[in-house]
């Protein structure tokens, strides 16, 4: 596989580097990534944490953390509610990070998307929102959709 690359830097976009699309791990990287879920199956609620960062020699960098949170049976099965929050710490090439605990507190590189889904007698109304916070904390453009579906029997 190593013969068809020119160059060093054509290594480093091959292989195990790739797992993650848009987190590409290089040699000697490694990723952690845990969850820490709760579920309460009679009421169908689904609640997580999840947190991924890669590990080299300098210690934790590009760290991620997700909220998920998913309510199925929300008033009688007649509202589904979908919520994800995630954070995102990118290592800067110029070493300056934000901190862990405070960032928490700021909207800079934030991804929230919310999904509610109602249902009445057959139809089927989605409401989706996706707000996107670059590194300064302002939002890029949010975007909402919706969409109708009836099910006749």
């Amino acid at each position: 596989v190593w013969e068809e690359f020119e160059n060093a830097e054509d290594k480093d976009a091959t292989h195990l580097s790739m797992l993650g699309r848009h987190h590409p791990l290089k040699p000697w990287q490694f990723k952690l990534d845990s969850t820490l879920g709760l579920s309460i199956d009679s009421q169908q609620v689904y609640s997580a944490i999840r947190f991924r960062s890669v590990l080299d020699g300098g210690g934790f960098g590009d760290q991620r953390l997700d909220f998920i949170v998913r309510i199925d049976k929300l008033l009688y099965h007649f509202i589904s509610l979908d919520l994800n929050y995630e954070k995102n710490y990118p290592s800067d090439a110029d070493g300056s990070e934000e901190a862990f605990f405070s960032g928490l507190a700021t909207l800079k590189n934030v991804y929230i998307t919310m999904h509610a889904q109602i249902k009445w007698q057959g139809i089927k109304f989605i409401l989706g929102g996706k707000w996107d916070f670059d590194a300064e904390g302002k939002a890029e453009d949010p975007a909402f959709d919706a969409s109708m579906q009836i099910v006749i029997f």
